[in-house]
């Protein structure tokens, strides 16, 4: 047999020690001495980051379930049909997702595309649809269109009254629906800043940038004893419990260094 095979009896003998030693918690007081001292530091610092992590994400949710319903809904006069795919001008909710007219989130679940559920979608598309929304400085935009129209000079081709009337209540029109669309962005701006949503995101992600950044400083700190590695394995199930934790880990090489090091301590 070629001389880099580990002895099978002398592998499954370390492995079974790992066994019985993942069974219990890792303290860091009672690690043998020939662990790394820089991954017990880490590993001193990961419950408390882990706590603050899962904090952050409760108090985003308590805010989001405290202010959901408080948020406005675009007036309807300032509504013009509906989002039938990603559009940045559809009316958002506090947390930035679409909602549907009745202040409750777009459906997210696969459509059915059966005739019958095609048709009523078609037939009630605010229960199914976010509905897209005109801003404020678009409608101011188009109420000033309609006034240079009329101030436009035409020596061949003038005005006539009818014309010019027309497009007078039309530019009343947009103003006055370019006001309350100002009225309803000012009041998504007084809630969004009283929820105080802005501030548990960031509170929210500054969590994750840390327990990003100390998980992967545990992943690539050595390890020389199998108590190390149940450390490294203890973070790596908590990154992968994280629903944020979309990342590919593989970035940090870590599974050929893992594998190595169960195989060097189990064969020892």
């Amino acid at each position: 047999m070629m001389n880099f095979l580990l002895d099978r009896r002398r592998l499954l003998i370390g492995l079974a020690a790992a066994s019985t030693a993942a069974a219990a918690p890792v303290v860091a007081g009672a690690v043998p001495v020939l662990e790394s001292p820089q991954l017990l530091r880490l590993a001193d610092l990961l419950p408390g980051v882990l706590a603050e992590r899962q904090a952050a994400r409760d108090h985003k949710q308590a805010v989001i379930n405290d202010w959901w319903w408080e948020w406005p809904l675009a007036p309807a006069a300032i509504c013009d049909g509906h989002a039938y795919g990603y559009n940045r001008d559809c009316e958002h909710g506090l947390t930035g997702s679409p909602i549907l007219a009745s202040g409750e989130a777009v459906p997210t679940e696969k459509r059915d595309y059966s005739w019958e559920a095609i048709q009523e979608r078609k037939a009630n598309p605010d229960a199914h649809y976010s509905r897209l929304v005109l801003s404020a400085k678009f409608l101011t935009s188009k109420r000033d269109d309609c006034l240079r129209a009329i101030r436009r000079k035409r020596p061949k081709h003038q005005l006539s009254p009818v014309e010019i009337a027309e497009l007078e209540t039309l530019a009343a029109d947009y103003s006055e629906r370019a006001a309350l669309a100002a009225d309803y962005e000012a009041e998504r701006e007084r809630v969004r800043a009283a929820s105080g949503y802005g501030e548990a995101v960031a509170r929210c992600e500054a969590a994750f940038d840390a327990m990003s950044k100390l998980i992967g400083e545990i992943v690539a700190t050595p390890a020389t004893t199998m108590a190390g590695v149940i450390i490294k394995a203890q973070a790596l199930a908590a990154w992968e419990a994280d629903p944020q934790a979309i990342s590919n880990i593989s970035s940090w090489s870590w599974p050929g260094a893992f594998a190595s090091e169960v195989l060097a301590i189990a064969s020892a």
